[in-house]
């Protein structure tokens, strides 16, 4: 490089002599793309820049505590600190979901993403995806709800029994069972799946039909099927 000097002179006082400092310039930090850089970038003796990182980056090393870094070039081409690198803030491993777990993403850093999944009979309650944000943390956590269905009735005539659960959470078993004299119309367990629905409609009770004896000479006072607890009378022929 040149140095220039220019002298003045000065009609009252004599002087005599001068001092001057001459350095090297300092070398070119190579800052990456994600740096903001504040001040003159020509990196000569005496300039200072401040250095900061980009939304959603910091500086890499433990050493820098700030958000931001003042360098100047000092005598002899050195820096007066570390060069800081930026990189993306780190937000940590995803957050546990309950009955749920991540099985896919592209990274645990600034815009990088995770998406979740419920395990079977459960229903994700929220975005399956959660995204890592400049703050260091993730967005809002989506939560797994165990499928419910509508709750399992009594039916007239019959009994309910639970099995396994209760009357509407996923996986629960009803079994239905008719009182003495009726019998089952439909399916007599129930489970409750995981798309909130039972497996099958509740079934129904009705009564047993008595199939009409066969009398010789006999008048019956009716001449269709006889329902359960029906009464009818049977009378002698003439003759």
């Amino acid at each position: 490089g040149k140095m220039f000097f220019e002298f003045t002179t000065d009609t009252v006082v004599s002087r005599r002599g001068f001092y001057g400092v001459y350095s090297v310039d300092c070398p070119n930090p190579n800052f990456n793309e994600h740096t903001t850089i504040s001040g003159p970038q020509n990196w000569r003796y005496r300039d200072t820049i401040t250095v900061s990182c980009k939304t959603g980056y910091s500086f890499s090393a433990d050493m820098f505590t700030t958000s931001f870094l003042t360098l100047t070039c000092q005598f002899g081409g050195v820096w007066s600190n570390t060069i800081p690198r930026c990189q993306p803030v780190y937000c940590g491993l995803p957050p546990v979901v309950t009955n749920g777990y991540y099985y896919n993403g592209s990274g645990v850093v600034y815009d990088q993403e995770v998406r979740y999944q419920c395990y079977p009979g459960f229903n994700m309650i929220g975005s399956e995806t959660v995204i890592c944000t400049s703050t260091n943390t993730w967005t809002n956590t989506p939560a797994c709800q165990g499928a419910v269905c509508p709750s399992a009735p009594l039916i007239p005539n019959g009994q309910r029994r639970i099995v396994s659960g209760d009357l509407s959470s996923y996986a629960s078993i009803i079994k239905y069972e008719c009182d003495p004299g009726y019998e089952l119309v439909g399916e007599p367990i129930l489970f409750c799946q995981s798309d909130n629905q039972w497996t099958s409609s509740v079934p129904s009770c009705r009564r047993l039909q008595c199939s009409l004896p066969n009398i010789m000479n006999a008048v019956l006072s009716r001449t269709t099927f006889a329902n359960y607890e029906d009464t009818m009378t049977v009378s002698c022929a003439t003759g």
